[in-house]
């Protein structure tokens, strides 16, 4: 079920108050009135049944009733590694990723790339995505966002294909999931990383270089993708299988 955060450590039988903004989405947006039950996490990333006890107008007091479980995390886990893309692309890959169950998101320079690593970079930026990525949380009963940073160059990127399982290169040349290598099978690896190109694609030069560091040419389907439906496609079909 959708939560809200504690700044708190919370147990059985206390009280805890929630302010600011998600006490306004609770009271104003949602409409809970004292007696209503919902879920709360605690700094901690436990889970806790709690009910809302006072309407202080600008704050709400709940008391913790009991603890829940926790959501299985997936099988797999999953680094997205996309090149730099506009806010609003970055934004959506972000929110979905999260919800699907994604485990890090390293955002790095592409020679095609149309941002640059400053913006990229800058401390607002790197803030809003946590905000996305906290509330899609909350929203999809995540227990804690992917892991995001942007990285300083292509090559950075390139060594997070060390150490494992999988690795994948999202290239329109390259070959359909289904003909990969055995032993490559998503259900038979513990994590993955897929490199994903900018809107102008990768160079030559950095195909051949991601090639030589160990990632596998993919690519998906027919069509031509955006840089973000391209990284989510491949996540999907990672975590979920296709």
């Amino acid at each position: 079920m959708p939560y809200f955060l504690s700044e708190q450590k919370l147990s059985v039988g206390a009280t805890a108050l929630i302010e600011g903004a998600q006490a306004s989405h609770l009271l104003k947006s949602r409409r809970y009135r004292n007696g209503e039950r919902f879920a709360m996490q605690d700094p901690a990333g436990r889970r806790w049944l709690v009910e809302l006890v006072e309407d202080r107008g600008r704050a709400a007091a709940v008391k913790v009733l009991d603890a829940l479980p926790l959501p299985e995390p997936p099988p797999l886990s999953l680094h997205l590694l996309p090149a730099a893309i506009k806010d609003k692309a970055a934004d959506w890959l972000i929110q979905k990723a999260t919800e699907l169950g994604v485990s890090a998101l390293s955002f790095h320079p592409a020679a095609n790339s149309t941002v640059s690593h400053k913006l990229l970079a800058a401390s607002h930026t790197l803030a809003r995505w946590e905000k996305i990525a906290w509330e899609a949380c909350k929203q999809c009963d995540r227990q804690y966002p992917p892991r995001l940073q942007v990285l300083g160059s292509f090559e950075l990127a390139l060594e997070a294909s060390q150490d494992t399982g999988l690795t994948w290169l999202l290239d329109p040349a390259g070959e359909p999931p289904q003909d990969r290598m055995p032993g490559m099978e998503p259900s038979a690896a513990k994590s993955a990383r897929v490199l994903v190109g900018p809107e102008g694609g990768f160079t030559e030069g950095e195909i051949a270089a991601a090639q030589a560091a160990g990632f596998a040419p993919i690519k998906l389907g027919g069509q031509t993708l955006r840089a973000e439906t391209a990284a989510l496609a491949a996540a999907s079909l990672l975590l979920f299988g296709g």
